[in-house]
């Protein structure tokens, strides 16, 4: 394989392994079942949408994560073509699920899973809904668009996983919002003017961030090392803010110095906090303008809440250690004169 490509396609290689994993659980997984078969396919569904957008955000937040993008702006090559390399390893991984899930669900029968996927002998083969694969296909073609942009704002990994999760869900809110002041608070959203919407609305949406993306690429200047989840670019004494200053270590008053030094390695957590609250407060405000579309509502926090908390259960146990073995600091640290 070309050594380009195999390195574009190592730090994909796991969230893609996890997505495939996934997409052959929903595709072989129960379509009839009691509470507990439909948490699974929940499960999976959500491991399925988490892992592509991982996927996504991984093939330029690893480049920050691992300290390689001054390396790879410097070598010999037009931007167009590193951003072009990068852009077909993501939808090649995207569109190799999407193969992965259809053979899973064409093949089932050989396979002998025919007895998960029905409840009646010589039923027909259950399909999804051309709505359910519009929505899925808008929702990969967004991640694939957006996911670059978002990966260079935020400077890693997580940032641009959760905005372009965040922006998506904006946007879907706006695109649903409108059209029942249109039609009507009546209009559910599994109607198929609603999947319009949102398909219309979805392309344009790709179509902006991925030019988006590649203007920032194609400009992006490097002025400082801080690299990492956890870290703060390099700013001059004239442009120094109040957050970032308050966590910067003092000449005196080293346990305050450790507790600094911990906050500012938690700065994701913070982030991811400060997103899905604003996401929480936009859906409040819909319940408000829509007290009649409650029970949608409702769902909407409750899956925004199972998404947030796990996620932060997860960062906050290991984004401190990690953050320091990464910026090399882990030894350095052990040899302070504190207990351990």
């Amino acid at each position: 394989m070309n050594p380009r490509v195999a390195k574009e396609l190592h730090p994909l290689l796991l969230p893609w392994c996890v997505a495939a994993v996934c997409a052959g659980s929903i595709a072989l997984g129960p379509r009839r079942g009691g509470e507990f078969a439909s948490f699974l396919m929940g499960l999976a569904a959500f491991g399925f949408f988490g892992s592509t957008v991982l996927l996504a955000a991984s093939s330029l937040g690893a480049e920050f994560q691992e300290r390689t993008l001054p390396l790879l702006l410097s070598q010999p090559f037009n931007r167009s073509r590193l951003w072009n390399e990068k852009l077909l390893a993501v939808s090649s991984a995207m569109v190799t699920l999407a193969l992965v899930y259809w053979l899973c669900h064409q093949f089932a029968p050989l396979l002998g899973f025919r007895w998960l996927l029905e409840t009646e002998i010589g039923s027909q083969q259950p399909r999804l809904p051309i709505e359910a694969i519009l929505l899925a296909g808008t929702f990969l073609l967004a991640t694939i668009c957006s996911a670059g942009f978002w990966s260079l704002l935020a400077r890693s990994t997580i940032g641009g996983m959760v905005l372009s999760l965040a922006s998506q869900f904006l946007s879907v809110g706006g695109v649903v919002f409108v059209l029942q002041r249109i039609y009507g608070s009546e209009l559910p959203f599994e109607d198929s003017t609603v999947t319009k919407g949102i398909v219309i609305v979805g392309l344009i949406y790709s179509a902006v961030f991925l030019w988006l993306g590649w203007r920032k690429f194609a400009h992006l200047e490097l002025r400082d090392v801080s690299f990492g989840e956890g870290t703060f670019p390099a700013t001059s004494s004239t442009g120094k803010r109040w957050w970032s200053d308050w966590l910067r270590c003092r000449p005196t008053g080293s346990m305050r110095n450790l507790v600094r030094k911990e906050l500012r390695l938690q700065k994701p957590l913070f982030m991811v906090a400060a997103i899905f609250s604003a996401c929480w407060l936009f859906t409040l405000a819909l319940l408000f303008l829509q007290p009649a579309r409650q029970e949608l509502y409702v769902i909407i926090f409750n899956a925004l809440t199972g998404f947030y908390v796990p996620l932060m259960a997860v960062l906050a146990g290991c984004m401190s250690l990690s953050e320091e073995k990464m910026l090399g600091l882990m030894a350095w640290h052990l040899t302070l004169p504190v207990s351990a």
